[in-house]
Formats: structure tokens, sequence, C-alpha cells
């Protein structure tokens, strides 16, 4: 496999201000304001701009990463966590106790990896939270490249699994069950995100699989018996190209708002992110865990039009505790807009109970907010092992 360390950050940050007089992501050549896929660079600072194309850098102090300044970014404590808990009454559960109902609200699919991808398209299974499997097809003989992300196929997100939030729809399946995979791509540290027992699952089944993480997470990796040499460590900003599949893909690291935390004693020594996958004519956005930002403008300028995404849609409320950790679904919208993704899968919602709203909020809210849009279709959501055929190669 074949690495290159992309150098050219520092080239297109130093013109960024220069660039602003382009359009980043032409859609079909309107001018009538009705394209959806056009960043409005009057939205975009060039101040702002440049510091949302820098690369995550550390306090000098502490050597705990920070958040760019213009964020405005305020950690949530504890104490507003337990004050939370302590005063929140609610007329019932957000979650219901029938599982017959839950059945028949958010039903639990057996993924069916069988069918043939046209070429030129993609297939997305969503599996449960954050956890999607992106399948492209590399040639005409049904070769296929296939990524998986944030993986945790465990009962809870917990470092036990005696205690902790307990899922209350069931993976859609084990590590035994998936299909051929080329490479994990992990957005952060968190227990929802980051699980010890899946990734040791996913190393025994798939030795040579290769690793995209950010800085210093393969200190939660290497000790798994991962070998280091499969995993990539990047800044935001970096890219490797990899060769997976006899077909070049380069992997970025691009921002997100959030926050890592594996032990009460690390709280962000571990970078975070979101994971752009290039090639063979399309290219994927996972946003992983993130509060909405001037970055993903940044993010549709520098990459253009994505063929796919996984959003967040879910875990937002209440908004005075999680809104500068989680976007709520109209940000998400904002967020699909903001990185000109033709097709949008929403995440991170219908799995467990991680805040207080209601398990179907996420899912109806998209559907009610997209309905005004001109293409109402372009983020949706799957039932929990459902796959969806989209169109992969753009250019």
């Amino acid at each position: 496999m074949r690495r290159v360390y992309a150098v050219s950050r520092r080239r297109w940050l130093s013109s960024a201000a220069s660039q602003l007089a382009l359009d980043p992501c032409q859609s079909d050549g309107r001018t009538d304001g009705d394209a959806r896929c056009v960043i409005r660079l009057e939205a975009l600072h060039a101040p702002e701009l440049v510091e949302d194309l820098k690369a995550a850098r550390r306090d000098a102090a502490t050597g705990r990463f920070v958040h760019p300044a213009h964020w405005k970014y305020e950690m949530t404590t504890l104490m507003d966590v337990l004050k939370w808990k302590w005063n929140t009454t609610t007329d019932g559960p957000c979650v219901p106790t029938d599982v017959a109902e839950l059945d028949a609200t958010l039903p639990v699919l057996t993924p069916d990896f069988a069918p043939a991808i046209p070429i030129d398209h993609a297939r997305m299974t969503w599996l449960g939270h954050a956890s999607v499997l992106l399948e492209v097809p590399v040639d005409a003989n049904g070769r296929k490249m296939t990524v998986l992300t944030d993986p945790v196929f465990t009962e809870r997100c917990s470092p036990v699994q005696w205690a902790g939030p307990k899922r209350y729809r069931p993976a859609p399946l084990q590590v035994a069950d998936l299909p051929n995979v080329d490479a994990v791509v992990i957005s952060h540290n968190h227990y929802d995100h980051l699980d010890e027992t899946t990734i040791s699952e996913l190393h025994a089944r798939f030795p040579t699989l290769q690793w995209f993480v950010p800085l210093d997470n393969t200190r939660f990796l290497a000790p798994l018996g991962i070998p280091v040499g499969q995993i990539t460590e990047q800044n935001w900003w970096d890219a490797t190209r990899v060769t997976l599949q006899e077909a070049e893909f380069t992997f970025s690291l691009v921002p997100a708002m959030h926050w890592s935390r594996r032990y009460f004693h690390d709280t962000n020594r571990s970078l975070w992110g979101g994971w752009v996958v290039q090639g063979v004519g399309g290219s994927f956005y996972f946003s992983g865990d993130t509060a909405y930002c001037s970055s993903f403008k940044a993010i549709g300028h520098r990459f253009g039009e994505f063929s796919a995404s996984a959003i967040p849609i879910g875990a937002y409320g209440p908004r005075h505790i999680f809104g500068l950790q989680h976007c709520d679904v109209a940000q998400a919208i904002q967020i699909h807009e903001d990185v000109c993704s033709k097709s949008s899968l929403g995440i991170h919602w219908g799995t467990w109970t991680l805040t207080g709203e209601h398990y179907l909020e996420p899912k109806r809210d998209l559907q009610r907010l997209m309905a005004d849009t001109n293409d109402p279709d372009a983020f949706y959501t799957l039932d929990h092992g459902a796959s969806r055929i989209v169109r992969w190669r753009l250019d």
C-alpha cells in the first residue's frame, strides 16, 4: 500500500482569500438563486476561512487540543449535566419500553450486501448510531472498496458492558456478518464511537485492515494488537493517499466542533474530526460528532460536491447543554448544504438514549424540514440495517 502525505495545505491556505472569488461547488450553472449546492460567497469571510483551514493545535502549557478562537467554544461541565438531570421533569420516557412499538416505529433489518451495485454508484448501509458501511465499486467486475465508520456493535457504549447506556435497538449485524472491509475511519474516542471489543473483533477477522484516526488515537488501538503500520494518524486537513482494491483513494481529516475524552484525566488530549474519502470519481463525507460551526463552509470550499455524506441529526437536547457538542436537525441540514452533499444519510440517532429529545424527533424533524427544500430526498434516514444506492461518480 502506498501512502503520500499531502503537503498542499499551506499552499492553498495562503491563497484562501483569492479563492473566495470562485464558486466552490457549481451545481448546474443556474443563477436564479435556486441552485442548492452553491456556497454563497458573501457568507464566507476571508479571515474566518483562513482560520478554518488551519491544522488543529495544542495548548503549549497543557498539551491538550484547543478549539479555534472564533468558534467561541465552551466545554459543558459535569455539573451542568448533573443540574440538567436533577431538574428535568417529563411527561413520559423519551423511548418506549414496549418492544413491539419499537419494532413498528424503528425496525431493525438484516443487511443485504448481495445485490450488485451499479457501476458509478455506491451503497451506504446504516448499522446504527454513527456506524455506516460504504461500498464503492472500483471496476465492472464486482470489485469493491469498503469503508466502515465508527464501528460499535456492542450492547452498551461504555467502558464496561454491565453499566452505561444500553441499546434500545439491537445492532443489525455483528463483525462476523460483515462483507470484506478495507478501511475503518474513527472520528474520536468517545465510547459510542470507539469500541475496543468491536475493534478487536474487526482486527481478528480482517488482519490487514487499514485504520484512520485523528492525532493521538493510536494509543487506543495499538494495545489491541493492531500493528502501528496499519494505523494512520492525521491532523485536520492532512490527507493520505492509499491503494485499496487496486484503486487509489485519499483519506482526509477535517475539522468538527466537538471534543474528546476516554478517561477522567485525558480531556482533549486526542484529536477529533470528520473524514473525507475520495476516489474513482466520487467522494464521501463523514462528519463524526459535531456542533455547527463555520468550518463546514470551508470543507465545501475545499472539496466541492460530495457524492454521499453521513451527518448526525440526533443527541442534541437540551440545547443549553449540547448546543456546542451536537448539531440539531436544522443545523444538520445547513451542514448538508454547506459541504455541498448530493445525498446525505442522517446518523447518530435511534440507538442509545444519550440526551433528552424523543427518539423519533430527529427523523420527524428531518422529514418536515426537508419537505420545504428543493430536493426533499437529498437528506434522509434509513431503518437500522437498511441500504441506499447513491450516485458516486459526479464528473
